[in-house]
């Protein structure tokens, strides 16, 4: 027992060591192996490659082999990421693996010279290839708040690879031969496929919605001066070391002419710039970059390589160079690479994904492939390469410092243009306050307007705000109730920060006194001090006072509880009840019920964010009845999606919130969930059907539901009710329109249900294909035409009349009155009440005698509407208020229903020349522009530029028609955008809203009048 209680301690100490949770282990092990056998597989082809070239081929064909493999990569990487669309993630990535392992194998058998300049290029390939899905891998398998504490310890895994093989490699050759150790590759390349198969459970492979302001975009290649000086360092810094590693190898050929001496040195090299790159990675690099800013990152390795030359007197030719190439080799991967990574950070999203696929890829491999063209003119004609190139390296290691020293300002000025749009992210970004660049930023917009601090004060919540102590204290102290409640939430637990002598002056003054009891029950605090705060006027002093007290003395436990029980009347919590209370006291059941039943949605939001934190799973109905309102539903997806798997699942298959669980398995990150959509098919209400089948649309990630039986019986449930429909409609009187409009409505619901299952078998349908259906478009006539297409004939045969509905003919012919009752009785079982009150009068109405069930007492408020008829969603909620606020459109709206506006308003990002609106599609949002400009057109032709404050698509989230002119940015903007289908669920709560909107585009209409016409 002492055994395993020492074993589990000691794993434990070394997870906190490397900064690893217990969950994250067997990933991280798994990756660390792939990473290492990886670099095993890039050394020993790379090794194996250069040996097997210089040593048989002439070293003036060289420069050529740069070129190519420039042109092969580019080609190949072209089309299998074109092909990679088409099939999953998974799926591809075995056939790849497969691809790569039969052809390392063929070559260790083909043993012909004329192949090895194609070996060359094909390492070339499989390297990069690779090492793309080695780093998709692990960043479906991590967040990004995983992967920068992991994917260093993962690269170590490489590092320690290059050591290990670097040592091995001259006693394998003396061993075996080249061509066995190509073999000996293919073996690698297996236990990585075998890698890959066990660590697929950890993928989320969930794909993200397309950005909503780049769908119908037209974006056009215009970089700012920031991404051109990227564009021109990656150019220099690719020629320097195409040009070091062409001298490198040359020198390495004519320092050995065999086989077994040039892999033995190779072997070293890899060795000692392994166990060099290991301890830069881990000692220096960040510490370096922390301490000196990114510059010092980019600048280190070309003053290490014009220093070199200076210790030619104590080198070789051939030391000097091998000097200079391990010197990129250890620390290119490592200080350089890491500050390149850092320096696309503050760069709009959008531009990111845009260009620095095109630089890293395109524009490297260009440069490389130029570059080894001139190297081969300049060897073929005998030109005193060493001089030219020593002079040219010379000149790009200038031009690459002073491209560096530029980047420092044009850095700076990017992240503070960030912080200015709301563009900073906490989870994509590591912020280190010890870093002299970063520290005087964040200082300088401390001290800006009261919303940028405290925008900036939650961004660094999660971080060392140790260096701007004397700020925060100052902002503290000089701050408003809100601002000192922002810092105490954030930063009061934590001593060196909040003092023991704040909190004290705060209970002595007054200020922010539950909260601050919070903070002190976790410090050395005589209890004596709290005792008076339970007579406190404010409930949730005292709910706070309270439960400190019994924390410090849960002898009294009876005594505290009753005071809780009196103090805890639901009228009296409020939203931050909860986070005032101390972290190790447990609140009531029935108060937690209590307030997830609450008529105000910031308790209900506040009380679902505390389960979450606490991890307490025991209210999945509590909480998943909500999920419909728009101001919860986002927080409602995230504590669902922590919960057990085990437990999430029976909480499923147990729930009677059928309408709300679907909506959950739709929107939800977890992919194992998905599968139980298919449960809810035979749900009674056709609404649930629906919207159970849209989710299954929008979730049929690689076709994954497009062969399940359940869509098949669905499928012909609802064609045989719409025969049973038609039959009914036929012997209905004309004035009987009640009966038709409940047959057409249920019709209508069919005909969009068969759309979705054809869209499920097919995912050929175009985007809205259930509008089409639902309005009867004139489009209906394309969207058949694709069913009939690529339907099974035998399924489209009955599919395509439902979804063509009104464009049936009624049959003529007279159906026998058992037809009728059978129609009657099955869309008596498939219909709600509602529908079934209509069914019981037409039965009536035409003297049909049915046996099925009579309309029983619940009944009678829709008999009664029936004759009645027949007769007659990083800006604050705060911020976006005030911005919505300010808009004429919504100046006249009350600030709570502003709220709920505010909670379904989405943040997009944009950069200049993308088309957010394209004229005649039909108009599904609306957008405010928080800032920058756009330009309203048609076509060429200008009509007005749009800039701050001004909104755009009003009229179609009311009308949904299509737009009259073409939108395009005119700069970098920041936008909200209100869709029209979360827009219309406001619409229907709060009418009033709908009346200020008419009335106020009803003036801007009149004043357009005027101006046109008088």
């Amino acid at each position: 027992m002492r055994t395993l209680f020492l074993y589990y301690l000691n794993v434990n100490t070394a997870l906190k060591i490397i900064n690893i949770k217990k969950s994250e282990l067997l990933p991280t092990v798994l990756f660390f192996t792939h990473s290492f056998f990886l670099v095993t597989i890039f050394i020993f082809s790379k090794t194996i490659r250069d040996t097997l070239f210089l040593t048989k081929f002439d070293k003036q064909w060289l420069p050529l082999m740069y070129l190519l493999s420039s042109l092969l990569i580019w080609f190949i990487i072209q089309f299998i990421w074109s092909k990679r669309k088409n099939e999953s993630f998974i799926l591809n990535n075995y056939k790849l693996y497969m691809f790569i392992l039969l052809a390392t194998v063929a070559f260790g058998t083909v043993k012909y010279s004329y192949l090895i300049p194609v070996y060359y290029l094909w390492i070339e390939v499989i390297t990069i290839l690779m090492g793309i899905v080695f780093w998709d891998c692990a960043s479906l398998s991590f967040n990004n708040l995983q992967a920068k504490r992991i994917f260093p310890i993962i690269s170590a895994g490489g590092s320690l690879s290059g050591i290990i093989v670097g040592a091995v490699l001259p006693y394998l050759i003396n061993k075996f031969s080249l061509y066995f150790l190509i073999n000996l590759t293919a073996i690698f390349i297996f236990f990585i496929v075998a890698i890959f198969i066990m660590s697929q459970s950890y993928f989320n492979l969930k794909r993200n919605k397309n950005h909503p302001s780049q769908k119908n975009t037209n974006v056009v290649f215009k970089p700012d001066y920031f991404i051109k000086t990227i564009f021109y360092l990656t150019i220099v810094i690719t020629i320097v070391f195409t040009i070091i590693d062409y001298q490198f190898k040359i020198s390495v050929v004519s320092a050995f002419s065999d086989e077994i001496s040039m892999v033995d040195f190779f072997g070293k090299f890899y060795m000692y710039t392994s166990l060099f790159s290991l301890f830069i990675q881990l000692f220096f690099a960040g510490r370096m970059i922390d301490r000196m800013g990114v510059v010092s990152g980019l600048i280190i390795l070309p003053i290490i390589i014009v220093s070199l030359p200076l210790l030619s007197f104590y080198l070789s030719g051939l030391g000097l160079l091998t000097a200079i190439k391990g010197a990129e080799q250890i620390f290119k991967p490592t200080i350089l690479g890491t500050s390149i990574e850092i320096i696309w950070f503050p760069i709009n999203i959008i531009k990111k994904n845009l260009y620095k696929p095109i630089i890293n890829g395109s524009v490297k491999l260009t440069a490389q492939g130029i570059t080894g063209i001139a190297i081969f003119i300049l060897s073929f004609y005998n030109f005193s390469f060493e001089i030219i190139s020593s002079l040219l390296i010379f000149i790009l290691i200038i031009l690459w410092l002073l491209i560096s020293i530029r980047m420092k300002k044009e850095y700076i000025s990017q992240i503070l243009s960030m912080i200015d749009n709301r563009q900073i992210s906490i989870d994509s970004v590591e912020i280190d306050l010890r870093n002299g660049e970063v520290l005087k930023i964040f200082k300088k917009y401390l001290k800006k307007d009261y919303n940028t601090q405290l925008f900036i004060l939650k961004t660094i919540r999660k971080y060392d705000v140790l260096p701007l102590r004397n700020e925060i204290v100052e902002l503290y102290n000089e701050g408003d109730n809100r601002m000192k409640e922002c810092i105490l939430l954030y930063f009061g637990p934590n001593p060196k920060i909040i003092s023991n002598s704040i909190l004290l002056n705060n209970l002595k003054d007054d200020i922010q006194v539950a909260l601050t009891i919070k903070l002190v029950s976790n410090r050395d605090v005589d209890s004596e001090i709290i005792q008076p705060f339970i007579y406190s006027n404010d409930p949730d002093t005292i709910i706070s006072a309270i439960s400190f007290l019994y924390l410090i003395n849960p002898e009294n436990e009876e005594q505290y509880f009753k005071s809780i029980n009196n103090t805890l009347s639901i009228d009296l919590v409020s939203n931050k009840t909860l986070d005032y209370l101390p972290d190790n006291y447990k609140p009531s059941l029935n108060l937690i019920e209590s307030m997830l039943n609450h008529k105000d949605y910031e308790i209900i939001k506040s009380v679902i964010k505390y389960l979450h934190k606490v991890k307490n799973n025991s209210y999945y109905d509590q909480i998943i009845k909500h999920i419909d309102n728009l101001y919860l539903t986002n927080i409602i997806i995230v504590c669902l999606d922590n919960y057990p798997r085990d437990l999430l699942i029976r909480f499923i298959k147990s729930t009677h919130y059928t309408r709300e669980t679907i909506i959950y398995l739709d929107k939800s990150d977890n992919s194992y969930l998905k599968n139980h959509l298919l449960d809810y098919l035979l749900c009674d209400e056709k609404s649930e059907i629906s919207l159970c089948l849209k989710s299954i649309s929008n979730n049929n990630l690689n076709n994954v539901f497009s062969k399940k039986s359940k869509l098949d019986d669905l499928s012909k449930n609802i064609s045989y009710e719409f025969e049973m429909s038609e039959i009914v409609m036929s012997v209905a009187k004309e004035n009987n329109q009640i009966i038709k409009f409940i047959i057409n409505e249920n019709n209508r619901i069919n005909a969009i249900n068969m759309a979705h299952i054809a869209h499920i078998k097919t995912g050929k349908f175009p985007y809205g294909y259930h509008e089409i259906v639902s309005n009867q478009s004139k489009n209906i006539t394309y969207l058949l035409e694709v069913a009939d297409t690529y339907l099974e004939k035998q399924f489209s045969k009955f599919a395509i009349p439902v979804i063509n509905y009104s464009n049936q003919e009624m049959k003529k012919n007279v159906f026998k009155s058992d037809q009728i009752i059978n129609a009657l009785e099955y869309l008596y079982s498939r219909y709600n009440e509602w529908g079934r009150s209509h069914l019981y009068v037409f039965a009536n109405k035409n003297k049909i005698k049915t046996n099925f069930v009579e309309i029983n007492s619940d009944s009678n408020k829709y008999l009664n509407s029936i004759y009645t008829k027949e007769s007659n969603q990083m800006y604050s909620s705060l911020e976006k208020i005030i911005l919505l606020k300010n808009l004429s459109i919504f100046k006249d709206i009350e600030s709570e229903q502003l709220n709920v506006i505010a909670s379904i308003t989405k943040e997009v990002s944009v950069i200049e020349e993308t088309q957010l609106i394209k004229k005649d599609e039909y108009g599904e949002c609306m957008m405010i522009i928080v800032k920058g400009k756009v330009r309203v057109h048609n076509g060429s032709t200008d009509i007005a530029i749009l800039k701050d404050g001004d909104f755009f698509g009003e009229l179609s989230i009311l009308d949904g028609e299509k737009r009259s002119a073409d939108i395009t940015s005119l700069s970098e903007c920041v936008l909200f955008k209100i869709d029209k289908k979360d827009f219309a669920i406001i619409l229907d709560k709060y009418s009033n809203i709908a009346k200020v909107m008419i009335k106020v585009l009803s003036n801007r209409l009149r004043e357009t009048t005027a101006k046109l016409y008088y």
